[in-house]
């Protein structure tokens, strides 16, 4: 319950208001310029230089690859579930023009 109230606490203070599928879905983070631990599913071996931009959204609000989310920052399409353990999901993101 602890690491539950942490994680909401930190998309809480660190998101901003946003939408996903047109919806409200409380903070979401969005980070640029990520380097992936070669550990995570979604690292690419053949380009292991490559930065990514990757969103973080409460798992409650289900998000999913294809799903767009609207931030401050831009409008983003999720594209690869990087993690999600059970309270927070995160995507690679990608900005759509």
């Amino acid at each position: 319950m602890v690491f539950a109230r942490a994680a909401d606490a930190l998309l809480d203070k660190l998101g901003k208001p946003s939408t996903l599928r047109g919806v409200s879905c409380g903070n979401a983070n969005v980070q640029y310029d990520l380097t992936l631990d070669p550990a995570v599913s979604a690292y690419s071996e053949d380009n292991p230089v490559v930065r990514f931009t990757v969103a973080s959204i409460r798992s409650t609000y289900t998000p999913r690859p294809g799903d767009t989310l609207v931030h401050p920052d831009g409008s983003f399409k999720l594209d690869r579930r990087i993690r999600d353990n059970g309270r927070i999901a995160r995507f690679i993101a990608i900005k759509l023009p």
